[in-house]
């Protein structure tokens, strides 16, 4: 069995928060924080996990859904994790999974309105 875990960017009470939610908890997730102004699904941070009997045995990082079938060949490219610096009253620093650099750029713009200090690869 397959079952998609999705990236949830969102802001609670003016902190940033980052949930790995599954598919099928991800109405009920969305439900509980419908009020949130910045609730944001990052599915450039999707992962194929393969779960058999409650237990993962394998898992794929995902770049993009329409690249699905790619990963589960072989050709995709793997999430690295990115450490992002903005300024807003203070410095704040971020993490994000994300293929290259620039996508992780996008992916946190998709997320604040305050571009990036400093983007850098640390794993």
């Amino acid at each position: 069995m397959r079952k998609n875990i999705y990236r949830i960017l969102f802001k609670e009470n003016g902190q940033e928060r980052d949930n790995l939610i599954s598919q099928d908890c991800l109405p009920a997730f969305y439900h509980q924080y419908k009020d949130c102004r910045d609730f944001k699904v990052m599915h450039h941070g999707t992962l194929l996990l393969k779960v058999e009997n409650g237990v993962v045995t394998d898992f794929s990082d995902v770049s993009l859904e329409t690249e699905l079938d790619n990963h589960l060949t072989g050709l995709g490219e793997p999430l690295k994790l990115f450490k992002v610096t903005q300024e807003v009253l203070a410095v704040e620093t971020l993490y994000l999974l994300s293929t290259t650099g620039e996508q992780a750029y996008k992916d946190f713009l998709q997320w604040s309105i305050f571009k990036p200090i400093n983007i850098s690869q640390v794993a």
